[in-house]
C-alpha cells in the first residue's frame, strides 16, 4: 500500500498520545495520527472526519467510557472499521469482552519504544485487510451491476461449464428462465453440428489459450435456431485456480445478411470506381449520360433508368437525354415539366427522393401504369437521374447512396469536359489576341516609326532655315507621338503571359526601377523584405510606370508634407513600397503595395485609371497605368486602387506567389 493511513489514537494521557503519535509516524511515513483524550472526543472527531479515518487505536481504562464501550459505540455506526485495543493492563476477561464487541486486534502496552514497531505492523495489516475487503465488496457490487444492467446477455459458468447464473438479457435471447438453465451444461443450447467448435473454445479457456471469442448457432427454448457471438473471460485466483468463467453474448442472426450487403456494397464501390474512370475519359456530356445509365443497370442492377435535363429551347420542360433499354420513353421525349411530379420536386429542391410506391405519392402520376418504386437523384441544377421499378419497395438507402455517388462522378466528368472546352476556347482567343498584338506591334514599330523618323529629319532641316515657335510645337508633337508609340509597344508586349519567372527581391527591383525614372526631388522608401516569383523586366516596368504616375501627378509647388516613413518638411512627393500580409499567419505575404503622399486619385476616377487611354491630364497618354494593369493580369495577380495612408494614391497588388520561407 502507498496510500496515506489516518489513525485516531484515543488515550486519557496527553503526553502518552503525543509520544505515541511521534513514534508511530516515524515507524511508517504513511501514518497520520489524530488524537483524542476521551471517548466522547473520539466519537466527535470520528463524526467530523467520517470515512477518512482508517483505524482507531484506543486505551481500555479511561474515565467515563472504557475502550470496550468506545468500541461498542463505534461498531454501531462503523461495523467494519479497524479497531486496535492498546491497553496498559490487560486480562483474559478484557480480551474476551473486546473480541465479543468486534475488536480487530488486541495489544498490551509495554515499556520502551520497540512496542511501536509491533503496533505499527498491526495497524498496517488491519488497514490493508479492511481496504482489500472493501475493494472486494465494491468489485462484487460492480459485477452485480454488470449482470443486471448489461444490454448484452451475460452468463456465469462454473468450472464444469454449467450455468451458474444468467441475466435478464440472456433469458430473453435464449428463451429460457434462469431456473431452467442453472446446473445444465452448455451443450443444452448448442446444436450437435456446432459442439465440436465450442468444445475447442472451452478447452482453450481452461488452458488460457485465448479462446475468448466465438460465433456459433444456438438453440432457443422454443427450438428456434439463432446465431450468437460470444466473448468469454476466465477469472482466476492468485495461484491460477479457476474461480469462474463469464460470457457476454448477443444475437447476430442477421449478420450474414449484413455481411453480404457489406460485401455487395464494397464490390459496387469498386465497380463504380471503374465507371468513374470511363467517365473521366468521356469527351461529351451525352457520352457521360450514357455511361452513367449503363453503370446504373450493369453495376447497381436498376431496371429502367433515365437522365432528363431542361430542354434547350424550353427550360420549363424536361427532355430525355439518355435512357436504358426497354424503358417506356425515348431520347428526345418531353414527358413532364420541370416543376411537375417527383422529378420536378427533386429538381426544384435539389434533394433526392426514395418512394416505395409512386401510386401512393402525392406528387403527380407516373408516366407508365406499371411503375411502382422510384429513386430520383438531382444532378445539381442540370437535371435529374431517375430509376424506376415495376415492383414495390425495390430501392433502399444503399441504392440511393450508390446512385448519388454515380451522379457525383458523372457531374464531375461533365464539368471537367466543360472546363476543358472553356480553356480551349480561351486558349484560342488568347492566340487570336496575341496574333493581333503582334500585328499591332509590327504596324507601330515599322509603319509609324518610319514616317515619324522622316518627319523628325525634315523638322531638323526646317530649323536650319527657319527660326519659328511653330517648329517647337511640331517637335513637341513628335515627342508625344514617340511616347505614344513606345507606350503602345510596351502595352502589346506586357499583355502576353510571361514565359519565364524567377524569384525577384522586391526592394532591389524597386530601387533599380527608381533609378530608371526621372524622379526629380521625389524620394523612395522601400523597407520591404520579400521575394516574389515574377518576370523581373515586367515587374520593373510596373514599378517605373507607378513611379512616373506619382511624380508627374504631384505639383512641384505642393509645399511641405510628411512622408509615409515619418519624415517632416518633405517638399517633393515620397513613394513607399510595402508588404501586404495575408489574413492567415500560415500563408505569409499576400502581395505588396505602392503608395505616394501626393494629391491622390479622386474616388470617382479610381475604377477607370487602369483602363486603356484613360488620363486625368491633358498631356497624359492614358497608357502608363493600363500597362501596370497588363503586367498584373499577365502574372495572374489582382490590383486595387485605393486612398493612401497620407491621402495620396495607393496601388495594392495581391495574389502574388512568393519565395519567402
Amino acid at each position: 500500500m502507498s496510500e496515506p493511513i489516518r489513525i485516531l489514537h484515543v488515550d486519557d494521557d496527553p503526553e502518552f498520545l503525543e509520544l505515541s503519535a511521534t513514534l508511530l509516524e516515524r515507524e511508517d511515513d504513511r501514518f497520520h495520527v489524530e488524537t483524542a483524550t476521551s471517548a466522547d472526543a473520539a466519537l466527535e472527531t470520528l463524526d467530523t472526519l467520517d470515512e477518512s479515518v482508517d483505524c482507531i487505536v484506543s486505551d481500555h481504562e479511561m474515565p467515563e467510557f472504557s475502550g470496550v464501550e468506545l468500541l461498542e459505540n463505534v461498531r454501531e455506526e462503523y461495523p467494519e472499521l479497524p479497531f486496535v485495543l492498546f491497553t496498559g493492563r490487560g486480562s483474559e476477561a478484557v480480551a474476551s469482552e473486546a473480541i465479543s464487541a468486534g475488536v480487530t486486534d488486541y495489544l498490551q502496552k509495554e515499556t520502551g519504544t520497540s512496542q511501536y514497531a509491533v503496533l505499527a505492523n498491526r495497524i498496517a495489516n488491519a488497514v490493508e485487510q479492511d481496504r482489500s475487503r472493501r475493494e472486494l465488496q465494491a468489485s462484487r457490487r460492480r459485477l452485480s451491476l454488470f449482470f443486471e444492467r448489461s444490454p448484452l446477455g451475460v452468463v456465469e459458468w462454473n468450472g464444469e461449464f454449467e450455468f451458474a447464473r444468467v441475466n435478464a438479457a440472456a433469458e430473453e435471447i435464449l428463451g429460457y428462465d434462469e431456473q431452467e438453465l442453472v446446473g445444465t451444461h452448455w451443450s443444452e443450447i448448442v446444436p450437435e453440428s456446432e459442439r465440436s467448435g465450442v468444445e475447442d473454445v472451452t478447452a482453450a479457456l481452461v488452458e488460457d489459450e485465448s479462446g475468448y471469442h466465438n460465433v456459433n448457432e444456438n438453440v432457443r427454448g422454443d427450438g428456434e435456431r439463432i446465431v450468437c457471438e460470444w466473448h468469454n473471460r476466465v477469472v482466476s485466483d492468485s495461484e491460477g485456480a479457476v474461480l469462474a468463467i463469464f460470457s457476454q453474448f448477443q444475437d447476430v442472426t442477421d449478420r450474414k445478411e449484413r455481411e453480404w450487403e457489406l460485401q455487395r456494397h464494397r464490390e459496387n464501390l469498386e465497380r463504380l470506381h471503374e465507371a468513374a474512370n470511363r467517365l473521366y475519359a468521356a469527351q461529351s456530356a451525352d457520352a457521360c449520360y450514357d455511361i452513367m445509365i449503363d453503370a446504373a443497370v450493369t453495376i447497381l442492377g436498376f431496371d429502367w433508368c433515365t437522365v432528363a435535363t431542361p430542354a434547350d429551347d424550353d427550360p420549363d420542360v424536361f427532355e430525355i437525354r439518355a435512357i436504358s433499354e426497354d424503358t417506356p420513353l425515348a431520347v428526345g421525349d418531353r414527358p413532364f415539366g420541370t416543376d411537375e411530379g417527383l422529378s420536378g420536386k427533386v429538381y426544384q429542391t435539389k434533394e433526392a427522393s426514395l418512394v416505395d410506391d409512386v401510386t401512393e405519392a402525392s406528387e403527380g402520376e407516373p408516366t407508365d401504369d406499371a411503375i411502382r418504386a422510384a429513386l430520383t437523384v438531382p444532378i445539381a441544377d442540370r437535371g435529374i437521374f431517375q430509376a424506376v421499378s415495376t415492383t414495390r419497395a425495390t430501392f433502399d438507402e444503399q441504392d440511393q447512396k450508390h446512385a448519388e455517388i454515380l451522379v457525383a462522378a458523372m457531374l464531375a466528368a461533365v464539368e471537367r469536359i466543360e472546363r476543358q472546352a472553356e480553356l480551349r476556347e480561351r486558349q484560342r482567343e488568347l492566340e487570336r489576341q496575341n496574333d493581333r498584338l503582334d500585328e499591332f506591334a509590327s504596324v507601330v514599330s515599322h509603319d509609324l516609326r518610319n514616317p515619324l523618323a522622316v518627319a523628325n529629319g525634315r523638322l531638323e532641316l526646317a530649323r536650319e532655315e527657319i527660326d519659328s515657335e511653330d517648329l517647337d510645337i511640331v517637335a513637341d508633337a513628335h515627342d508625344r507621338m514617340q511616347t505614344l508609340i513606345d507606350g503602345l509597344l510596351t502595352l502589346a508586349r506586357e499583355g502576353e503571359a510571361p514565359t519565364e519567372t524567377e524569384p525577384v527581391d522586391l526592394a532591389t527591383v524597386a530601387s533599380r526601377s527608381w533609378q530608371a525614372v526621372d524622379t526629380a526631388e521625389a524620394t523612395l522608401h522601400a523597407p520591404v523584405d520579400s521575394t516574389v516569383i515574377a518576370d523581373e523586366n515586367r515587374l520593373r516596368q510596373l514599378f517605373e510606370n507607378c513611379f512616373r504616375n506619382a511624380v508627374e501627378h504631384s505639383p512641384p509647388d505642393a509645399g511641405p508634407q510628411s512622408s509615409p516613413d515619418g519624415r517632416d518638411d518633405c517638399d517633393a512627393v515620397a513613394v513607399t513600397i510595402g508588404r501586404l500580409e495575408s489574413e492567415s499567419e500560415e500563408e505569409g505575404i499576400e502581395g505588396f503595395y505602392i503608395e505616394d503622399d501626393g494629391p491622390g486619385i479622386a474616388a470617382a476616377d479610381r475604377d477607370d485609371v487602369l483602363e486603356f487611354g484613360y488620363s486625368t491630364s491633358a498631356e497624359g497618354t492614358g497608357l502608363g497605368l493600363s500597362i501596370v494593369s497588363q503586367v498584373v493580369d499577365a502574372h495572374g495577380w489582382e490590383i486595387d486602387v485605393v486612398e493612401g495612408t497620407e491621402g495620396g494614391a495607393r496601388f495594392e497588388i495581391r495574389g502574388v506567389e512568393t519565395a519567402d520561407g
